[in-house]
């Protein structure tokens, strides 16, 4: 069966080529103005119809593709594209660890808690404010008098009048005393302190050996007992440091001295303490 072609008449004074014959007609064949319609060239397996608009899709394609897409290349292509805000797989990876750990948005107190925090004094120093810094507590006790003494003598270690304080608080203490004094010849004095206890107990002294004490009872100190070389009727001062570990509140600490037999004037004198608890 044959298929109907339409000749174009060229106006223009043209003609088509010339062909024998042509589904049985003989003469001179041209095209058609304009497109051919669907009815007109029938499709099959080797030919397909392009629309203009599918042609126009064709063109945009080719012009940044080289090849079939694969999802590979669409997902570049997505991924590399500003507009879409896509995660990389780097990214991704990023995301899934946060993810991971955290079930919403991040505040500051969730961001406390999951790092390491620092304290001071068991304070963390987290948040709004100031933290308190505060050491430990200096507890002090002190005695002084002005009341002079004349010809102060003895052969033993003697309390020295109004050279006494009694403990505040329990804890272990350090003493210096201090003694405005002068000498009626040139001689070596003897200093040191004694305890009334307020308790019997052991205490620890200096060289670390254990001392049972009486309570009511007075101990002198002769492991801390220190030596100064005095100037006859020079106007000297007499201070020396102790140290005395586990007082309790209520314990008499005094200041002795020995005179070794001569007379010796003191002024102003006191005796401090400190504890660090």
């Amino acid at each position: 069966m044959g298929v109907t072609i339409r000749i174009h008449q060229d106006t223009g004074g043209g003609t088509g080529g010339a062909v024998d014959s042509f589904n049985g007609r003989t003469g001179f064949v041209v095209s058609q103005s304009g497109d051919y319609t669907t009815a007109q060239v029938m499709q099959t397996p080797d030919k397909n119809y392009v629309t203009d608009a599918e042609k126009l899709a064709i063109a945009n394609t080719s012009g940044t593709n080289t090849g079939d897409e694969t999802p590979l290349s669409v997902k570049t292509k997505y991924e590399s594209n500003v507009n879409t805000n896509a995660f990389t797989d780097a990214e991704k990876t990023k995301v899934t660890n946060l993810s991971g750990i955290n079930s919403g948005d991040e505040t500051t107190l969730s961001i406390q808690t999951k790092r390491p925090l620092k304290t001071v004094n068991s304070q963390s120093l987290e948040g709004v404010g100031n933290v308190v810094i505060s050491g430990p507590a200096l507890t002090k006790v002190s005695s002084y008098s002005s009341a002079v003494i004349n010809n102060f003598n003895t052969n033993t270690l003697t309390d020295v009048p109004n050279m006494q304080l009694t403990i505040a608080s329990n804890g272990n203490y350090s003493f210096v005393s201090t003694i405005n004094c002068s000498n009626d010849k040139d001689e070596e004095v003897e200093v040191t302190l004694a305890i009334t206890p307020i308790s019997s107990r052991n205490i620890t002294l200096i060289d670390g050996t254990a001392q049972a004490l009486t309570a009511g009872v007075q101990f002198s100190f002769v492991k801390q007992l220190q030596f100064d070389t005095q100037k006859k009727k020079q106007d000297q001062t007499l201070q020396r440091d102790f140290i005395i570990d586990g007082l309790l509140v209520g314990d008499e600490i005094d200041v002795q001295l020995n005179t070794r037999g001569d007379n010796v004037d003191i002024d102003n004198r006191w005796l401090t303490g400190f504890s660090v608890s």
